[in-house]
């Protein structure tokens, strides 16, 4: 291989694992963000959502003060009605998940189970745990 070929075949080469290594990151970095939604963790997504709107919209500080607290009362409202409603949730899914186990065959079933414990459904899981949403901070 001359010089010049061996230059281009190691910058590609260079280039691909690069390209690689940053999908790679990416992948990672949504998994843990969905996860970490599908958990309820809100506090930051409202932050992100905010941000969002805000530059969009180009809302006056007035605006996003109100579009913060609006937000915020709504969030606590969705944690009461998802702790009231959870166990109904939880049942549904959990009947759901065992249809689907019965379809499949004696190999896919504990495959099954594998994938949903590594990627949880969005809104099951259970809410004792859970911390009620901060109140808004008034600046």
């Amino acid at each position: 291989m001359t010089p010049r070929k061996r230059i281009w075949f190691l910058f590609a080469m260079t280039l691909l694992a690069g390209m690689m290594a940053g999908a790679a990151l990416m992948q990672v970095y949504f998994q843990t963000r969905l996860k970490g939604l599908m958990r309820g963790e809100h506090e930051r997504y409202h932050e992100y959502f905010l941000r969002r709107l805000a530059a969009e919209l180009t809302l006056s500080p007035e605006q996003y003060a109100q579009t913060k607290a609006l937000i915020l009362a709504n969030q606590e409202q969705l944690l009461r009605i998802r702790q009231r409603t959870q166990p109904e949730v939880e049942q549904l899914a959990a009947q759901a998940n065992e249809k689907i186990i019965q379809s499949l065959t004696p190999e896919q079933a504990p495959r099954f189970k594998e994938f949903i414990a590594r990627f949880p459904q969005p809104g099951i899981r259970s809410l004792t745990a859970a911390t009620p949403p901060k109140p808004a901070e008034n600046k």
